[in-house]
């Protein structure tokens, strides 16, 4: 850290627990493990995690005192998928050389909008606050409830004034549709999109010129599904973790009756390998009724089972 090196960290703990995070975009091996870009490792006398590559598969697991955590990533929690889009951008724009300008948006029709919205044209300032400084509401040319999929409707020109009474020189342009219940979803599944940038040149308090720059539309995080997919395991590959291996996600922890086992998300079908010799397994639904006898196999010093579509919870007993 002193030298500006931070790309891969290292971290010792009093008591001896480290702390391995790869912040670059290489593999880092280290300490036995193999961590992909952001992956990150602890070890020591309290615990051991990571996410990790796993036979090349990017993994997560977690053993503390009975408990053990195992994520063969198989399963993806993923985003709605966003409705069709409606998309803005700047169109026509003219510096009227004073403290106006005239500007019209396009709206590039993917989807019939479900009501009639109003439209706002929002100015905010380009530091980490985005204050709304000016604002410009108004209908659209017509209802939103007549546009047509595959339309381009042209919103304006409209004339805008820059307030005199503000020193930003840089603005961004975000625009979007509303009514009284809310926000219309636009493109990637947003209810506004910064369509371009304003920048405001002043000399003694008078605006001097004035300039918009278009803006690429970029997916908000978490809006599309293509990030929850990278790195997933699709295939379903059994992963080994070594006290455990499974192609899907578990909680295992050892008590006196037995090992519970706790698939994640409940009810979701999988293949387990317990390390050692495991001689009966019993899988239950939600209600705590027993589901179909579950069959063992004895294989590289694992006991090899099914959990069956449906199992909230399983006991395997030595």
């Amino acid at each position: 850290a002193r030298h500006g090196e931070l790309a891969r960290l290292r971290v010792t703990y009093d008591g001896g627990q480290e702390v391995y995070v790869n912040l670059s975009e290489k593999p880092w091996r280290v300490a036995g493990h193999v961590l992909p870009p952001a992956g990150c490792l602890t070890s020591g006398p309290r615990a051991t995690a990571y996410t990790a590559l796993v036979d090349g598969q990017i993994a997560d697991f977690a053993s503390y005192e009975y408990v053990i955590f195992a994520d063969a990533r198989s399963h993806q929690w993923l985003p709605p998928e966003p409705p069709a889009p409606i998309t803005p951008v700047l169109g026509d724009w003219k510096d009227n050389g004073d403290d106006t300008f005239t500007v019209t948006v396009n709206w590039r029709v993917g989807r019939k909008p479900e009501r009639d919205f109003t439209v706002f044209w929002h100015f905010t300032s380009a530091d980490i606050t985005s204050r709304i400084r000016f604002q410009y509401d108004h209908a659209p040319p017509r209802a939103t409830s007549t546009w047509q999929v595959g339309e381009v409707v042209s919103d304006g020109p409209f004339t805008i004034a820059v307030p005199a009474d503000q020193s930003d020189l840089d603005y961004f342009f975000s625009v979007g549709l509303y009514d009284k219940d809310g926000r219309c979803p636009l493109a990637y599944g947003a209810d506004n999109m910064r369509i371009a940038s304003l920048r405001v040149e002043r000399q003694a308090g008078k605006v001097t010129r004035i300039e918009l720059k278009p803006i690429e539309a970029k997916p908000v995080p978490g809006t599309t599904r293509e990030p929850y997919l990278e790195g997933a395991n699709t295939a379903r590959r059994v992963i080994d973790f070594g006290p455990v291996a499974t192609n899907g996600c578990v909680v295992v922890r050892k008590k006196s009756a037995g090992t519970e086992i706790i698939p994640v998300p409940l009810g979701e079908p999988m293949r387990l390998g317990l390390l050692g010799r495991v001689t009966k397994a019993t899988a239950f639904d939600e209600a705590g009724k027993p589901l179909p006898p579950i069959t063992l196999r004895q294989d590289h010093g694992k006991t090899w089972f099914d959990l069956p579509a449906g199992t909230a919870r399983a006991v395997a007993g030595r």
